[in-house]
């Protein structure tokens, strides 16, 4: 398999697999948990679910254009601190 292949077929098990059990946690997570964190040196679960919805569009704009810049990645940032509905994550 080549690489290319490889990573067609890991981004799409995350797309099919791993990603739509996390949008469903996100849809019924009350608004008052998504700044837990377990422990102070631990991230909230705002951070994981920004982080895990937005990495596999991340890295496909990576292999769409063989690279992935800094500007491709400059282009997916948002505000996660921002973020305090869980709703306004899966958007």
């Amino acid at each position: 398999m080549s690489e290319l292949e490889t990573a067609k077929f890991l981004l799409n098990y995350m797309e099919t697999k791993i990603l739509p059990v996390l949008e469903k946690a996100i849809e019924i997570m009350p608004i008052d948990k998504m700044d837990f964190k377990p422990n102070d040196k631990l991230n909230s679960i705002t951070w994981l679910a920004y982080h895990a919805l937005n990495g596999p569009y991340i890295y496909l704009k990576g292999v769409e254009n063989t690279i992935l810049t800094q500007s491709i990645f400059d282009s997916f940032k948002l505000d996660w601190k921002g973020i305090k509905d869980p709703k306004v994550l899966l958007d």
